[in-house]
């Protein structure tokens, strides 16, 4: 959405990092409307929904070409809130819409302290998913098993288990296998790359890229497969300025450099913040997420016999749409929770 009112240089560097430099114009919107719609389908089994929400000072002017934008293109309606008289209260009304909006599995979205007077627009994205698996795991077959976060650190957690008949890839040359479990409805899947022992999941982030997983994706074949995975619950929250930053789009955040132009006629205006938090739970019966983000301007390998899936060490995961092949969610556990059960081990 922030592309959208974005120019010259500042647009450049944002199209560059977000790799969106092959759309023309308005095309890149239009793009995102059609995978929207495409991917939010009501026919989908699973809990999938996004939104998105425009936040602006009550007396601060935008352009009407940028909210006509958004608001076809993002469904993102813009909400007149007053920073400047009381930012903490405007920080709890975003805050308590973005709570509704992931079932209240993200609450604290924006901390204290990082809205003032000063910001006079919030771009919110969320987004929601509850699925159920296809081949859901027997809660009677999970057991306490270690889980192998370093060669130092060994964690009890809750292994589930299960044997069936999945898309399953072994790269023989990046030293890993990759597993897709589906969730009812077969619109959507989790894809779980898992290094071999002999590799890390340090060498191979490095290694590969959303064409890799494609590749893998696509190189997958039927096969029975004995699947032993964690049952896991994850929060994370990231600044993602800096990072934005290394990659190449800086001039977004710098006062004297931003362009945004197409949003306002002020010419002050920059981007103070791009805030994203994330909540992933994995259990026997299917997968719940929701990730938020919020920015403040101011070789095929056929197997005959089952193979063994053994995620007990740190592994890469997404959750994906089977049709486009689009990746709603992606993550990494390195550091699962440790088991109730633990004093049982």
């Amino acid at each position: 959405m922030t592309s959208a009112g974005a120019s010259s240089n500042t647009a450049k560097q944002m199209s560059q990092v977000l790799r969106i430099n092959k759309f023309k114009g308005n095309d890149v919107h239009s793009a995102f409307q059609k995978l929207n719609n495409l991917i939010l389908s009501p026919n989908t089994m699973c809990t999938l929904k996004s939104a998105n929400r425009l936040y602006g000072q009550k007396d601060f002017t935008f352009l009407e070409s940028f909210l006509k934008t958004t608001k076809v293109h993002y469904q993102a309606e813009l909400m007149p809130i007053d920073f400047k008289r009381d930012a903490e209260n405007a920080r709890t009304e975003i805050n308590s819409w973005v709570s509704e909006q992931t079932n209240n599995k993200i609450k604290d979205l924006i901390a204290p302290g990082v809205l003032d007077s000063l910001i006079v627009l919030v771009l919110v994205n969320a987004i929601y998913f509850k699925g159920n698996w296809l081949s859901q795991f027997d809660p009677e077959r999970t057991s306490l098993q270690l889980f192998h976060a370093s060669s130092s650190e060994s964690i009890p957690v809750d292994m589930m288990y299960q044997k069936g008949s999945f898309d399953y890839f072994k790269d023989q040359d990046l030293k890993c296998q990759v597993l897709s479990l589906p969730y009812v409805g077969n619109t959507l899947r989790m894809v779980i790359i898992l290094p071999d022992p002999s590799s890390n999941l340090t060498n191979l982030e490095s290694k590969i890229n959303m064409q890799v997983i494609t590749s893998w994706v696509k190189s997958s074949r039927k096969q029975e497969v004995h699947v032993s995975f964690p049952r896991f619950k994850l929060e994370a929250s990231f600044d993602l300025n800096d990072h934005l930053s290394l990659m190449g789009m800086s001039d977004v955040f710098d006062v004297s450099k931003a362009d945004l132009s197409g949003i306002t006629e002020s010419e002050d205006l920059y981007v103070s913040k791009v805030i994203h938090k994330a909540f992933v739970e994995v259990n026997e019966e299917g997968t719940e997420a929701a990730a938020v983000t919020a920015v403040p301007f101011g070789a095929l390998c056929i197997e005959h016999i089952p193979a063994a899936f053994k995620a007990d060490r740190p592994f890469i995961f997404c959750i994906s749409d089977t049709s486009s092949g689009s990746i709603l969610f992606l993550g990494r556990l390195v550091n699962p929770p440790k088991s109730q059960k633990r004093d049982e081990w």
